[in-house]
């Protein structure tokens, strides 16, 4: 199976850890982090990447984006996306996917350190769960996974920076993500099936 793993510099992992460095199967994964990425380039990417000779034939993809949307106005002064914009764009990556008869996980965002972050990412994690149903993609509710790892561990430190993952981060969306690849089938042929 071939996973494209589409994002921003968290599936990346140049700063701080990756899920991919821990996440071992059979399947092949291609890291399509790119730092600093918005969910509107993460869409414009996804269609340069669906025309690909060397990409387009990926089974599924595992999409996690959306972090810099909520983080870099608070850090550069950029102007903030408001949530009907947010969700349109998401849901635009959404509707590629589904046309090109590509399945997907569709990862919420991480407990964010800054406090003044975290309700908007409460308001994105709700538009991304409430796509994935919209669409029949399974969601993985990272934050809720941290929280009940900190709930076991109140010590824990989930990133380096505020945003970026240490390990014990990455090794949590991995584990959530192992529960998705283990209890489904992504491997069915995209031409006997088109409802996936």
């Amino acid at each position: 199976m071939k996973i494209l793993c589409l994002g921003d510099s968290l599936t990346h992992g140049s700063v701080g850890a990756s899920y991919l460095e821990f996440l071992k199967g059979d399947f092949d994964l291609i890291n399509r982090g790119l730092n600093r990425d918005t969910v509107i380039g993460a869409y414009h990417r996804l269609k340069r990447y669906l025309e690909d000779e060397e990409l387009k034939d990926f089974d599924l993809c595992i999409l996690f984006i959306g972090t810099n949307d909520i983080f870099l106005p608070y850090v550069n002064f950029e102007e903030r996306a408001e949530e009907n914009t947010f969700k349109s764009r998401y849901k635009r990556i959404l509707t590629l996917l589904k046309e090109n008869n590509r399945s997907a996980i569709l990862v919420g965002l991480a407990l964010f350190e800054m406090e003044e972050v975290r309700s908007d990412a409460l308001m994105a994690n709700k538009i991304i769960r409430g796509l994935a149903e919209e669409f029949g993609y399974p969601y993985v509710d990272l934050q809720g996974a941290q929280l009940k790892y900190l709930k076991e561990n109140p010590q824990t430190h989930f990133t380096i920076d505020g945003v970026h993952f240490t390990d014990i981060s990455a090794i949590i969306l991995k584990d959530e993500l192992e529960k998705l690849l283990k209890n489904s089938n992504y491997t069915r042929s995209r031409s006997e099936n088109n409802d996936y």
